[in-house]
């Protein structure tokens, strides 16, 4: 028996139509799992799509069904597709040696990777079952989580460098945020496009003026989706951007998010400051670097980079959502200087 997904159509994944396909990837999952280069345990299988970045890669959760009479028996796991089988290969190696790397360390834990799939350029992971930091905002339970992913944070940012990754600078950063700025500025208020000029200005400014930094191993993409709470430690998810660069880009992206979240639930992007703060503190607390004078550049940054994703969704409402986020980019950096 089995449970198939419908299929979801996107020529540069082609491998997807087999990775949805319960018959055609189980006898594989359940290999993986037994470390069994043939025979297997039959098992049926459900396929469930967590996410899907179009043309680049899909996120599918794995679920035996009915009685498993393997030993061990067979566990949910969670597969990520990628179009760029590199990448793949990359993503398995660089969480294989975090894993390894932190298994005792306080605060959070990487999900296992349990083994690579090259053929089809997937790597299958642990799933965690827990929800991300975006679903306790109600709760106002954010101190433990937060204090946890703070601590993993501020420790990776120690750790010895894996070999191989690539350097981002603040050029770079720079570079895409002002491309960003050019994505939004059609789409936003005559006197918010001066606004924006004159931040395109500051961050300029500002980059210049931000000195020296000792580069760390950083996440890139560290935030409140990223990070998931199964009620008694936190779990840090997705590695792709994995990269050598400023550890206060991690931090001032963390923040950021957590004001656009607050925006988006309460209308109030200050809502949340008792959680960033809580943040901010404990990674100080277990890191104690200079990140502050460089912080509202990254918070800019991501401001800009949430406006510009906005403005390509056009979600509902989202002329209104591109220009706050915009101001807050402005306010920011204007606090700056």
């Amino acid at each position: 028996m089995s449970i198939q997904t419908k299929l979801t159509e996107d020529p540069n994944l082609p491998a997807l139509t087999r990775a949805l396909n319960p018959v055609l990837i189980g006898p594989l999952l359940s290999r993986v799992q037994h470390n069994r280069p043939q025979e297997a345990p039959s098992v049926a299988w459900s396929t469930e799509v967590l996410n899907h970045k179009l043309g680049r890669r899909c996120t599918i959760r794995y679920s035996p069904l009915g009685r498993d009479y393997a030993e061990p028996p067979m566990r949910t796991v969670v597969g990520k597709l990628y179009s760029d089988k590199v990448k793949a290969q990359q993503v398995y190696d660089w969480t294989s040696t975090l894993r390894m790397s932190s298994v005792e360390w306080v605060g959070g834990r990487i999900p296992t990777p349990v083994a690579l799939l090259p053929e089809l350029g997937m790597v299958i992971q642990e799933y965690i079952d827990g929800v991300d930091l975006r679903q306790l905002f109600h709760t106002k339970d954010w101190g433990l989580p937060l204090s946890q992913a703070a601590q993993w944070l501020a420790l990776m940012h120690t750790m010895p460098i894996i070999g191989g990754l690539k350097t981002k600078s603040v050029e770079h950063d720079l570079g895409r945020a002002e491309g960003w700025c050019g994505e939004i500025r059609p789409y936003i208020p005559a006197t918010t496009q001066e606004r924006l000029i004159r931040t395109v200005e500051l961050l300029h400014q500002i980059a210049r003026r931000m000195g020296g930094y000792t580069e760390t191993m950083i996440h890139r993409d560290f935030y409140d989706a990223q990070i998931m709470w199964d009620g008694r430690r936190v779990w840090i998810l997705d590695f792709d951007q994995l990269c050598v660069g400023d550890p206060a880009l991690d931090v001032g992206h963390c923040v950021a998010h957590l004001a656009s979240l607050a925006y988006r639930v309460t209308g109030r992007p200050d809502s949340l400051a008792e959680a960033a703060r809580i943040l901010l503190e404990t990674y100080l607390k277990s890191n104690p670097i200079s990140i502050e004078s460089r912080l509202p550049f990254y918070k800019a940054c991501t401001f800009i980079k949430l406006a510009a994703k906005e403005a390509r969704r056009k979600r509902e409402h989202w002329q209104r959502d591109v220009s706050v986020l915009t101001d807050l980019a402005c306010d920011e950096l204007e606090r700056a200087v």
